[in-house]
């Protein structure tokens, strides 16, 4: 004789309630808990929800430590980062990278070639340049400029895949990782709060974000962003996703009634002239710190469609 297990409808219902009161008390235990400090020039904000103030405490600051590691790795304002040492060292020989510094070699590598040149993390000698120009507000000269762009051509970069090198083929050569390495230690942040069991955290960069699971009773994490199609400011959803902004209509140098931005063209050699404001929406913020960069400078439609496809991105 068999026996077969049968399970009541009432059951069921009854073990849906436990299981819905279970998760609404637990929301309701947590509290939400704020925090911010200054690393890699720019306010890094951390909004959690936790049990406990110890332990949001604990969580946020395993969080700052590893943006401050990552600091670190890819500031090329720092002599001693590794970012620096590559820049000085790897026209003389190959220099063995970290494995953060691969991850971002690598994905630079990829989108260079998807944006038909656009990304370049080669233009250390052109930024260089345009930060002085924008600081002095005078104009490079033309010279000044060609000189840098020869300088900033990424075909001269040799990544060795089995040792993890890169070689630089020309002297003078310079890495500026700005486009692409907030995101990433957005994203690491984040990673070190779903770590400590803190999934319902948002960790914002400087406008580059990384929302993770909803807050209580809610859908998401609102977020205002400023749209370049209407002109006007307006409200998204995020949920276990990213969201980047990059613009030229903060820093810039005025020439002969036009505006050159801090966001230097790899292709012209010239600071973007077009007052724009991107917003890119990503799986993760790495990918969406790069294209809302890539964006600002690749204006070809196809190609933007082609790259956010393949990085399965969104333009806001």
């Amino acid at each position: 004789m068999s026996l077969k297990k049968t399970f009541h409808p009432i059951l069921l219902i009854v073990h849906v309630a436990i299981l819905i009161w279970s998760i609404t008390s637990y929301a309701q235990s947590l509290e939400r808990f704020e925090y911010s400090e200054v690393h890699m020039g720019t306010l890094f904000r951390i909004v959690l929800y936790a049990k406990s103030e110890n332990l949001a405490n604990a969580a946020s600051h395993k969080a700052y430590l590893r943006i401050e590691e990552l600091n670190h790795i890819f500031s090329d304002y720092l002599q001693s980062s590794e970012l620096s040492q590559i820049s000085k060292y790897a026209h003389h020989h190959a220099v063995k990278v970290s494995d953060d510094m691969w991850t971002l070699l690598k994905l630079s590598d990829d989108l260079n070639a998807q944006s038909d040149g656009a990304f370049n993390i080669a233009t250390g000698p052109l930024t260089k340049l345009w930060r002085r120009a924008i600081r002095r507000q005078e104009i490079p000269d033309n010279k000044k400029i060609k000189d840098a762009l020869v300088n900033s051509d990424w075909n001269d970069v040799q990544l060795d895949e089995l040792n993890h090198t890169i070689k630089f083929n020309r002297k003078g050569m310079r890495l500026d990782m700005g486009g692409v390495a907030k995101g990433y230690t957005v994203d690491q942040a984040y990673l070190i709060l779903l770590g400590e069991g803190l999934a319902m955290s948002l960790v914002d960069g400087g406008g580059d974000i990384f929302a993770g699971d909803a807050p209580p009773d809610t859908k998401g994490w609102s977020i205002k962003i400023e749209s370049n199609a209407s002109q006007r400011s307006e409200d998204i959803i995020l949920k276990n996703e990213a969201l980047a902004s990059s613009g030229s209509t903060f820093k810039f140098v005025e020439f002969e009634g036009r505006q050159y931005s801090h966001i230097v063209s790899p292709i012209s050699g010239y600071g973007i002239s077009d007052p724009i404001t991107i917003n890119v929406k990503a799986e993760n913020c790495t990918v969406a710190d790069a294209l809302a960069t890539t964006f600002c400078i690749q204006s070809n439609r196809q190609i933007v469609k082609r790259i956010a496809k393949y990085f399965k991105a969104m333009l806001l």
